[in-house]
């Protein structure tokens, strides 16, 4: 998933209703829950 900034993902789509519903529904399927890694590109 590309984003153009961190608090697109960090605070835009966790803090939306979106996030609630897709938590709601899939959250229980992770075992283990995935790591999220977030990179910049740099140079």
């Amino acid at each position: 998933m590309r984003r153009e900034m961190l608090e697109d993902h960090t605070e835009g789509f966790r803090g939306s209703q979106a996030y609630g519903e897709w938590k709601r529904l899939l959250h229980h399927f992770y075992d283990p829950f995935p790591t999220v890694q977030h990179f910049e590109t740099v140079g």
